[in-house]
């Protein structure tokens, strides 16, 4: 975990060298982003609590050198309490109508992510709203890895559906991509 941390803040640390170096969100800036892309809003009480007690390990300025396990931790914590949100507010609505989850479908079991195809959808969408754009084949493998290793040993339960979508979208919440502006 270390060493993936350390190898990551200095990918970003190398973007200073350049004429534009790489900035990240602040903490507002993550806490907006994500009420845009999961349409939750800002005034949501759970979020707002969970957001002031993550907004110190947040970056403040944006440099990249605040990069550091304390942010990738607010992220995933903060990330992963949005798209639980979402995923609560999806589920209740038809397909047509949701924004982040599309081609799940809730009432089945996690199995539909078995399949690339299916998994890849899934895929797509997040990167698409986390991101603004599409996955490199590098990233959509480990992506559906991701998904996969999910799979193991689960009930394949409409609960468990909801696990691996969690799972699926806080890593998109908690990435790097997500983090850099």
């Amino acid at each position: 975990m270390h060493f993936t941390t350390s190898i990551i803040a200095s990918l970003l640390l190398a973007g200073t060298a350049f004429a534009n170096p790489l900035l990240l969100k602040t903490g507002p800036e993550v806490f907006a982003s994500y009420s845009a892309i999961t349409s939750i809003g800002t005034s949501d009480p759970d979020l707002l609590t969970t957001y002031h007690q993550d907004k110190h390990r947040l970056p403040q300025t944006g440099a990249a050198s605040e990069m550091n396990s304390n942010v990738v931790l607010a992220l995933t914590e903060l990330g992963g309490q949005f798209c639980a949100k979402a995923i609560a507010r999806e589920t209740a609505k038809p397909a047509s109508q949701r924004n982040l989850f599309a081609s799940v479908d809730f009432t089945k079991g996690p199995n539909q992510f078995a399949d690339d195809y299916n998994a890849g959808l899934v895929i797509d969408q997040l990167s698409q709203a986390f991101w603004s754009r599409s996955p490199t084949s590098d990233e959509k493998t480990l992506l559906l890895k991701s998904m996969r290793a999910a799979l193991n040993g689960v009930a394949g339960t409409t609960a468990d559906t909801q696990n691996v979508a969690q799972l699926t979208c806080t890593l998109f919440a908690s990435s790097i991509n997500f983090l850099v502006k």
